[in-house]
């Protein structure tokens, strides 16, 4: 609260002082708004009273805190005093004054607005009265003629963003006072009551005796009042300027209608679907709710006649009726409340759902902003910072790699592919790659560095919205605009380039600039009841050319002539509107609580059933791939994903029945899919069942339906195991009699080219022809025909082939093919892999395709069978059904395995992780290469694959010498592939509806014309090239809908060691051997002339050889043995391949060594050690450390590391015949560790060395024992023991002191423990093998010139 230290007298007085020293601006009643102030900064410190006594006192206040504005070209202009003044806090206080001039004595209406800051007004001395509230505050004063002196007092607060405007209103306000009892005549005390004025509705709290007054713009209003329990509303009712009146309402009405939407049957509940409230006489909406989690709706209706009706995917107005006649709902004061107002729809959104949050890398669940970039990798700017993902990982970058520490608001990609990251705190940062380019900061000429806001012009000059206005980055130099220049408030929430025009959304208006010149765009008509109207989250173009603005209270429609204004009343799930995806036709809205879609002028809610998908959160940021996924970021729950037409399901949601099997699909000449399944046949139109034929309701002898086929007359034959029907016109004919079927079981049809009628049955197949049929059995030279009577298997089908020849195939003999003369017949005698035959298709080319149970697929050219299995690239062997498609794709449905489909070149298979409704298909049926049906348990899955170019990178290149981004890096390096070694490509593709295990790629190689091709199914390709030449390497990466990458083509030269190598070799060795042939010359020359004086010093030169030689030899046999005994790189990294040491001796041998085994129990103990001693002593020591870990371990089976640490002490102290009386204390520091990865459980002892360990972005240090492994002290005691649970992904440490107590630097000083678990916390998230090469830089870089000074081990250790 301001300190009443201003009274009436005293404020004049303080007012004409400041007057007769600065020009005090003069604004008119002609305009609404007050443009023109002068405002002053001053301290709580100072003397009030002196103040206004003085006449010295403004002569002494730093010009710099005083500012004359005069922004009259402007409308609606917010006065942002944190942006003309550099500092401001709770201390400060603002005496803002102006005059206004009045031509008559009339009362006014005023808008008073502020943000972080408390006010008082006066007005000519006098003070006036305020509303509660911060915005949109009316209020009414008299003005006498001429000259009215305006004084605001405000007291900055809050996070000290002060800001107002003052307008004088056009109109005269209104006034209602408000009147509320409850039901039993008592106030409605601190209770709440809503005014609807044109859509808005705005909700006021009544005071402690039920009432409140409120000023408002003249107009038709309506008030309700209410509780959980009862409601009112008023009449609607008509307010002209300066007309009071007085509402009373008594809580008195329960006439409430409310109900629930779900799928057909009740079987789901269904949230997010629009109910609207119609008012019978008129037609017009009243109001929109939506539905909750739980389906359910409630209206408040006031007294009328009143209609109910939903949107849905398959009808904007279902209005709730019997026959087609709409039910009129009489609300009268006694109306009682009315239920179950019920409606059963299908599935709103019935495709998979994905998610990706910090369980699968992501810095944080809280996504403030995502792009995807020109090459369609997504962005996510959260608040923990950048994580990348390219649909198969995600990479991150926060602090760690340089970034700040800050949340990043706003992520933009320029035209030459660089980053531009916008923080909360810290400014702007231009990146590319990983690397940070620029850092802006306010140094550098930057306004603020809070951004909001980030964009291109046509000129390349980057554009920056922060929250003390507009810079634009030119030739390296910001060019700044504020408020002052006509920007809103200043404080920009986004920017979006429109042609030659740059459009500006800020907290508080909308401006257009072009060119320096800004024009701020008034919609202030809008937002006559909410504030949220000014603030501007979102600006997007559509393809029409309609400008659409999210606010924070609606969606707003500009066309270029006038504004429309949706809101939660039209069917938005929530005002408040964060951002919009122009899509096809249509617009994709993202609000405060859920995502809806605008298409046709109707709003429709996008809400998943499914458990994990999409809910009522908040939507920060929507984003559409390539290949048609829509990336759907939140602030608390990670970002959601979805493929709205590539997989869909149609289930008893949609109207099947809740236990149905479908057993065939078939599409007729009109478009209508008909599925056939165990409870009847059904018609489907738009992925909804429109009919539902069964036994009940029709002429079908029986419900089950194994096959349709359709005939050229456009009728239905129906296979129903005991029966044969036909279905045209509307009508079921059971034809079972008249073709003369009995005793025998139907289960297959198809009509030949001549037409005619050919079936599968249990008694063999058989052929019905001009009215006559005939059955050929195995005595006829058919295999032998199966019957199956506990089997899911189907016993027998039947298939034309492209020369008109029958093939009839059984489950258990294999198959026949009929030419009209005679039957061949096909066992595993003479190629089937399997006799359990489930069906055939035929290709273009007549080769046959045969499910095999069990043995996959095999395709029959009509000389020899070629086999398709897991190894193949199946996701099951165990076939069921198979289909091919008109352009010999082939698709085999199988038993849990999901669908695989075959293009010619390599294997690819949906499942339920893709969406697929279940993983076991009975049948398969496609539409002219553009869509597929599969039948399964509980409905049909509908595919429709995706036709796009996916791209194919490489990311990184790691060889034997380095790790490496590109080739270009290899060639910068000076770097070759050198035959017999392995070095590894990392290929990144961007196919975001490709799941991770279904991405392929195609690998060629080829040196000297000859190529080999492979079908890799990581991305992840080893190449190790057995000869020296030059190769031409070509990858393509496949994605789940079959389309290929434009081939990525490489050429490398592949070399031989360079003592092997020609080029290099030659030269040499021909040096080399001139070389000892000249010094073999001058030797003997130059040894002749001095050969007496050399004689005399040879003896003792060869005596001192033989000495260092003993010496040096001594050592490097030491070395030969400490190595023998230590563990080989090749067993460290087959037994943990995610590891790496950093060992670095002395001197030739070492002190420090470490040691890794693994136990029968997939346990795994490592350990580094640092001996007392370095050299040669040390290395004696490191050497009975690894035979005592031999022993303890691996010998004698002790595996707590407590207690192998304290029998490691007892040996050594034996060993060594240490005792108490000695000085003698040699022993070891040491580090011990046994981790089991599969249970992620770790156990750890030490003698003095810690152990580290990373996770996420936290480190932490678990201490040894204050003791060594030896006699180090008389007070032994036994070591202790670490348990602790681990995660996937964690880094553990162990090392010895060298690394930490090397001396270098500046000041030659040491490195530090502290400076050591730094770097290791930066680095543990690269790769092993970069965290060992960037320890190596480290070091280089800090010794300089120092030497070493003791034995280096460092062992990293991936979860």
């Amino acid at each position: 609260m301001i300190k009443k230290i201003f009274f009436l007298g005293s404020l004049v007085l303080m007012s004409n002082f400041f007057c007769s020293q600065v020009q005090i601006p003069l604004n008119s009643t002609d305009k609404t708004s007050v443009n023109k102030w002068t405002i002053a900064k001053f301290n709580d410190s100072l003397d009030i009273q002196k103040l206004i006594e003085s006449e010295d006192y403004f002569s002494s206040v730093n010009k710099d805190e005083i500012k004359s504005l005069n922004l009259s070209k402007f409308n609606n202009v917010t006065f942002s005093l944190y942006q003309i003044f550099e500092e401001i806090n709770f201390n400060n206080t603002f005496i803002i004054t102006s005059n206004i001039e009045s031509k008559t004595e009339s009362k006014y209406s005023f808008i008073y607005n502020n943000v972080d800051m408390s006010s008082e007004i006066y007005i000519n001395g006098e003070k006036a009265l305020l509303p509660d509230g911060l915005w949109n505050l009316k209020f009414e004063h008299l003005l006498k003629k001429g000259k009215n002196r305006i004084v605001i007092v405000g007291k900055p607060n809050g996070s000290y963003k002060s800001s107002f405007s003052l307008k004088i209103n056009d109109k005269k306000l209104a006034k209602i006072k408000v009147k509320v009892l409850k039901d039993n005549l008592e106030p409605y005390k601190n209770g709440f009551f809503g005014i609807k004025g044109r859509k808005l509705v705005r909700y006021f709290t009544l005071d402690e005796n039920g009432e409140y007054t409120i000023s408002v713009i003249p107009g038709e209003y309506l008030i309700v009042s209410g509780n959980s329990k009862v409601y009112k509303w008023s009449n609607k009712f008509n307010l002209s300027e300066e007309e009071e009146k007085e509402i009373k309402l008594v809580l008195n009405q329960s006439s409430t209608i409310s109900g629930n939407i779900s799928t057909f049957e009740g079987k789901n509940s269904h949230p997010g679907i629009n109910v609207s409230l119609v008012n019978s006489k008129n037609n017009k909406i009243f109001r929109t709710v939506v539905t909750d989690n739980t389906g359910n709706y409630k209206f408040n209706p006031p007294l009328g006649d009143w209609q109910i009706k939903i949107s849905s995917k398959s009808s904007t107005n279902i209005f709730f009726g019997e026959n087609e006649e709409k039910t009129i709902f009489k609300i009268n004061s006694n109306t009682k409340p009315i239920e179950n107002i019920n409606f059963e729809i299908p599935t709103q959104i019935n495709t998979s759902w994905g998610k990706v949050t910090m369980f699968d890398g992501m810095l944080s669940n809280s996504i403030i902003k995502s792009i995807i970039s020109k090459r369609d990798i997504l962005y996510f700017a959260t608040f923990n910072g950048l994580s990348v993902y390219d649909g198969l990982t995600v990479k991150n970058y926060n602090y760690v790699n340089g970034l700040p520490n800050d949340p990043i608001r706003e992520i933009f990609e320029d035209r030459n592919g660089f980053i531009w990251l916008g923080f909360s705190t810290q400014g702007l940062i231009q990146w590319k790659n990983g690397k940070i380019i620029n850092h802006y900061t306010i140094k550098d000429g930057l306004p603020s560095n809070i951004i909001g806001a980030i964009n291109e012009d046509n000129n390349g000059n980057i554009l920056i919205g922060t929250n003390k206005g507009l810079a634009v980055l030119e030739n390296e130099k910001f060019i700044n605009y504020n408020f002052t220049n006509g920007i809103g408030d200043g404080n920009i929430q986004c920017i979006t380039v429109i042609g030659n025009n740059i459009w500006i959304g800020t907290s508080n208006g909308l401006s257009i600039f072009s060119k320096g010149i800004v024009k701020p765009i008034n919609i202030e008509k809008f937002s006559n009841l909410s504030w949220g109207g000014y603030f501007v989250n979102v600006i997007k173009k559509d393809s029409d050319n309609n400008i659409w603005l999210g606010t924070a209270s609606g969606l707003i429609k500009y066309d270029g002539v006038k504004f429309k204004f949706y809101t939660n009343e039209d069917g938005l799930p929530n005002n408040t509107i964060l951002d919009i995806h122009v899509d096809e036709n249509s617009l994709l809205i993202g609000t405060q609580t859920g995502l809806c879609r605008l298409k046709d002028n109707e709003f429709k809610n996008i809400v998943s059933l499914e458990k994990q998908g999409l809910k009522s959160f908040r939507i920060t940021s929507i984003d559409k791939t390539k290949d048609g996924m829509y990336f759907i970021s939140t602030n608390m729950n990670g970002v959601f994903f979805y493929d709205p037409n590539s997989i869909n399901t149609i289930t008893a949601n949609e109207g099947f029945e809740i236990s149905e099997t479908v057993n065939d699909i078939k599409v007729d000449k009109d478009g209508f899919i008909w599925a056939g399944g165990l409870n009847g046949l059904y018609k489907i139109e738009n992925g909804i069942i429109t009919s539902h034929y069964n036994k009940s309701n029709s002429n079908m002898p029986s419900d089950l339906v194994l096959d349709i086929e359709i005939d050229s007359d456009g009728s239905m034959w129906l296979i129903q195991k005991n029966h044969i029907t036909r279905f045209y016109d509307d009508n079921f004919v059971n034809m079972t009699e008249t073709i003369g079927f009995t005793n025998t079981d139907l289960i297959d049809l198809e009509f030949d080219n001549d037409g005619t009628m050919w079936l599968a049955t249990t008694s063999g197949l058989g052929k019905f022809k001009n009215d006559s049929l005939t059955i050929f059995k195995e005595s006829d030279g058919l295999v032998r025909p199966i019957i199956l009577s506990n089997s899911a298997a189907q016993p027998c089908a039947v298939t034309i082939g492209k020369n008109n020849e029958i093939i009839y195939c059984t489950y258990g003999s294999g198959f026949s093919i009929y030419d009209g003369d005679k039957f061949t017949n096909f066992s595993t005698e003479n190629g089937l892999a399997n006799n359990k035959v489930e069906e055939i298709a035929v290709d273009s080319k007549n080769n046959y395709w045969i499910a095999l149970d069990g043995s996959g697929v095999q395709m029959y050219n009509g000389k020899e069978f070629k086999q398709y299995t897991m190894e193949n690239g199946l996701s099951s062997d165990e076939s069921y059904t198979i289909y091919v498609d008109d352009f010999d794709k082939v698709f085999v449905g199988s038993w849990h395995g999901g669908v695989n489909y075959f293009d010619g070149e390599l294997w690819n298979s949906l499942d339920s992780r893709d969406g697929l409704l279940f993983n076991t298909i009975k049948t398969v049926y496609g539409l002219n290469g553009n869509k597929y049906w599969f039948g399964s348990y509980g409905g049909i899955t509908s595919y429709e694959p995706k036709i796009q170019t996916p791209s194919i990178s490489i990311s990184s290149i790691e060889t034997p010498n380095g790790f490496y981004n590109s080739l270009k890096e290899i060639e910068e390096n000076k770097q070759k592939f050198i035959y017999d070694t392995r070095s590894k490509f990392t290929l990144n593709t961007t196919s975001f509806n490709t799941k991770k295990e279904k991405q392929k790629y195609l690998v060629k190689i080829t040196r000297k014309s000859k190529t080999e091709s492979l079908i890799i199914s990581s991305n992840e390709y080893v190449f190790q090239p057995e000869k020296t030449g030059k190769y031409t390497l070509e990858f393509q990466s496949v994605d789940r809908d079959m389309n290929y990458s434009n081939p990525l083509k490489i050429n490398i030269s592949v070399v031989g060691p360079w003592y092997k190598n020609l080029a290099t070799a030659i030269p040499f060795w021909g040096f080399l051997i001139l070389l000892i042939s000249i010094s073999g010359y001058s030797s003997r020359q130059y040894l002749s002339q001095r050969r007496y004086t050399a004689q005399l010093k040879e003896e003792s030169r060869i005596r001192l050889e033989e000495k260092n030689k003993e010496i040096v030899d001594s050592i490097n046999y030491a070395k030969r043995i400490q190595d023998a005994m230590m563990t080989s790189e090749g067993y460290r990294k087959s037994v943990i391949p995610k590891s790496f040491t950093f060992f670095k001796p002395k001197d030739v041998v070492s002190g420090d060594f470490y040691w890794v085994f693994k136990d029968k129990e997939e346990n795994v103990f490592f350990t580094v050690a640092d001996c007392t001693g370095h050299g040669v002593p040390g290395a004696f020591m490191s050497m009975i450390g690894t035979s005592l870990l031999n022993e303890i371990i691996v010998e004698k089976g002790i595996k707590d590391t407590n207690k192998i640490l304290d029998e490691m002490r007892k040996q050594i102290i034996k060993s060594l015949n240490q005792d108490t009386e000695d000085d003698q204390k040699d022993g070891m520091d040491i580090s011990i560790c046994k981790l089991n990865m599969k249970k992620k459980t770790l156990e750890f002892s030490g003698a003095h060395n810690p152990l580290v360990i990373v996770s996420g972005n936290e480190i932490s240090t678990f201490k040894g024992d204050s003791q060594a492994v030896g006699l180090e002290t008389v007070d032994i005691k036994p070591f202790t023991k670490h348990s602790m649970k681990l995660k996937k992904e964690d880094m553990i440490y162990l090392y010895s002191d060298g690394y930490q107590d090397q001396f270098g630097g500046e000041n030659g000083k040491k490195y530090m423990t502290a400076n050591f678990k730094k770097l290791l916390l930066k680095i543990s998230k690269e790769d092993e093998k970069k965290q060992n090469k960037l320890l190596e830089i480290e070091l280089a870089n800090w010794m300089q010139k120092e030497e070493q000074i003791d034995d280096i081990c460092v062992m990293g250790v991936r979860v």
